[in-house]
């Protein structure tokens, strides 16, 4: 039941600007944008000269982390790299701020925060991905400040939850699983390949070491020695000498970082994902190739086979390893049957987990018991 009859007013801790971002930090606040109606309302912080400078001196502060330093520092410095500011007037009407990793500043203690993020990341990711300036003993320390401060915490899996829950127990009655929200097109009713025959793998990654390329390359490689119906789209930036091994394949499209639009068409038309990532919080363009019909193949590393189960939506293969990669999608390119039953399997996963209107109402439940909690069981009973 809703707290009242007034829709929600929650500021997101982004600009414009901001938002118009591609990836990074910023990336969720796009759907959750989308998810306004008549039962929740989003706005954005305003654009100001202080909050750019923030954003700099932010990023400064977190580039200057390095794991040399002695502990003290480098935590004082990485806590303060997730910050960014928030005026009065920016939180005027408000009923509270959501904000995802990054946290807002001179909010009063009156308006509840609400934090969002992927979680704690098992120890290798953060390993494989900051180049060292700082480790999960950092993160965790940074969940115990600010999961203090938050009025509760949504993660996006129940695996990095459970780590939240292994590093601050103390934290335990504030966190609430939410996946993300994904936008999709309805998926066409067939893929190409159900007249052509032709099975179509697609690669989609512009950090293309992190996310397993040169695995892909290698794997497709060898599957098209035994198999000639097949082909690879590569959406991605990679090393000059891996772009060159690319073009040189017979039928592999390489693609530069494209539109959400374009990139969605190259989704309706492919008939797998591979994602085989040696480091990720969530692959979350996973989840929108499953809104398209996708059958996935990934990395068995958390909580990417929360995200894209093993055995239903596809499969998960050891990270690095490039032959059971081309095993698995030898094996679907064989048994059709399975392919495309994964294919469907993926569009019950992202309805399941991703569809905005679920999304929403799981995030309106989180929303709504902050503000009871906040109010006091006198003054909610009242609303």
């Amino acid at each position: 039941m809703p707290v009242s009859e007034a829709p929600l007013r929650v500021l997101l801790n982004v600009t414009s600007e901001e938002m118009g971002q591609v990836g990074g930090d910023f990336s969720n606040y796009r759907d959750w944008f989308r998810l306004d109606d008549e039962d929740i309302h989003f706005r954005m912080v305003q654009d100001r000269p202080i909050r750019r400078v923030a954003g700099l001196a932010r990023k400064a502060l977190e580039k200057s982390c390095r794991r040399w330093q002695p502990l003290p520092l480098r935590r004082r410095l990485f806590l303060a790299s997730r910050f960014l500011p928030v005026s009065h007037e920016d939180l005027r009407g408000a009923d509270l701020v959501f904000s995802h990793v990054l946290f807002p500043s001179g909010v009063p203690a009156g308006v509840p925060v609400v934090w969002n993020s992927q979680g704690i990341s098992p120890d290798a990711y953060y390993e494989r991905t900051n180049g060292g300036r700082w480790d999960v003993r950092e993160v965790a320390n940074l969940y115990g400040i600010l999961g203090r401060r938050a009025a509760a915490l949504v993660v996006s899996s129940h695996v990095c939850a459970r780590n939240v829950e292994r590093w601050r127990p103390e934290l335990s009655g504030k966190i609430h699983v939410v996946p993300a929200a994904v936008f999709a097109e309805k998926a066409a009713p067939e893929k190409p390949s159900v007249k052509d025959g032709q099975v179509r793998f697609l690669f989609v990654g512009v950090d293309a070491l992190r996310k397993g390329l040169p695995e892909t390359v290698e794997a497709f490689a060898r599957l098209r020695q035994i198999a000639t119906n097949v082909r690879l789209d590569v959406v991605s930036r990679p090393p000059e000498d891996l772009a060159e091994r690319i073009r040189r394949q017979e039928c592999v499209r390489l693609w530069p970082p494209l539109s959400r639009e374009r990139t969605a068409s190259l989704m309706e038309e492919a008939d797998v994902y591979v994602i085989p990532s040696r480091a990720d919080t969530y692959a979350l363009a996973a989840v929108e190739a499953m809104a398209r019909g996708c059958a996935i193949v990934t990395s068995d590393i958390d909580p990417l086979p929360e995200v894209a189960p093993d055995g239903v939506v596809g499969f998960s293969v050891p990270v690095g390893d490039a032959l059971a990669l081309k095993e698995k999608l030898h094996l679907l390119v064989t048994r059709k049957d399975l392919l495309r039953e994964f294919q469907r399997n993926a569009l019950r996963q992202y309805d399941a987990n991703h569809r905005p209107e679920y999304v929403k109402q799981k995030l309106m439940a989180v929303f709504e018991d902050v503000i009871r909690r906040q109010l006091g069981p006198k003054e909610a009973a009242n609303v």
